[in-house]
């Protein structure tokens, strides 16, 4: 199995980490490493993507009786 070098910019944890990584990566390349130490690499040495966090999504409902709301509040304020 080849290892493939990935397309995008990697970001590393520090210079030291960098380096650290390349090594691991030529090692892996001849065989020297497993996919499993290679991995180990990736965690300790890559920085992890920010976790995407989802917020609540807003019923088609909900959004109708908020607006619903507003109109009457609107309609008996105005008399």
């Amino acid at each position: 199995m080849k290892f493939k070098e990935m397309s995008m910019k990697r970001k590393y944890v520090s210079k030291i980490m960098e380096a650290i990584h390349e090594d691991a990566q030529n090692m892996y390349k001849v065989g020297a490493i497993s996919k499993e130490r290679m991995e180990e690499y990736d965690d300790d040495c890559l920085v992890k993507p920010p976790r995407k966090t989802s917020k609540p999504v807003k019923t088609r409902t909900a959004a109708l009786k908020k607006k619903t709301a507003a109109r009457k509040y609107v309609k008996t304020a105005q008399n």
